[in-house]
């Protein structure tokens, strides 16, 4: 049987997410491995003008502040649902194109 020892779960802080972090938990729990929680946010999801600024820069400060308080939330449930290890990202751009803060490839399952 593989042994899993990195599990990816991503999480868009909805029940089925919840979920899914209950889930990630209990295989790491079961092989003994690391739990990555990770929610990409996209600030810019159509096309705007270059020069238009959807957000000033304290309501992105707020934002990706509210987004790091759910993320860290789910990283207590994860905790509590008997995760050896867990670590968040909170990363930011176009998922389909590759984040902009995207870390350097690592093995995930």
């Amino acid at each position: 049987m593989p042994s899993f020892k990195n599990i990816l779960v991503p999480v868009d802080f909805s029940r089925l997410s919840t979920a899914a972090v209950r889930l990630g938990s209990s295989l790491a729990q079961h092989f003994e491995g690391t739990v990555t929680l990770v929610h990409v946010f996209d600030p810019l999801p159509y096309a705007l003008r270059a020069d238009y600024e959807l957000f000033t820069s304290e309501q992105q400060k707020r934002l990706t502040s509210e987004l790091a308080k759910s993320l860290a939330t789910a990283k207590v449930r994860a905790d509590t649902a008997g995760a050896p290890a867990v670590e968040t990202r909170l990363l930011d751009g176009d998922v389909r194109k590759g984040s902009s803060s995207m870390p350097a490839p690592a093995p995930l399952i």
